[in-house]
């Protein structure tokens, strides 16, 4: 649980700098002086990464290091669209059943 937490911790905080245009696309992406900075191991840095290649901020390329992807702004919020329906679907799909059951208690909160 403990990793988890921490690589999201650094999944936030290298997606707020992208945001934020703190890294700019091109510019690299140092894992290990991101670990050091925030205090963390390498593990959660190295998953928070992976998570971010997946969604396309950042590309990491063999024996060149990983650097930000150009992100459009359409392309941002068609990828948090898509995670929202995603994440709606599974707890409708997770959380279903208990709520239909407890329908007319729910409505009358």
């Amino acid at each position: 649980m403990a990793v988890a937490s921490l690589s999201e911790r650094v999944y936030r905080d290298i997606f707020r700098r992208i945001v934020a245009k703190g890294l700019l696309p091109g510019d690299p992406v140092d894992r290990r002086s991101l670990a050091r900075d925030l205090g963390v191991s390498i593990a959660p840095v190295a998953q928070a990464v992976a998570q971010l290649e997946m969604e396309g901020f950042l590309e990491v390329a063999p024996r060149r290091g990983t650097r930000v992807r150009a992100v459009r702004r359409e392309d941002l919020r068609a990828q948090m669209l898509l995670r929202n329906a995603l994440e709606c679907q599974a707890a409708r799909l997770y959380c279903g059943a208990p709520v239909r059951a407890n329908e007319a208690r729910l409505r009358k909160l």
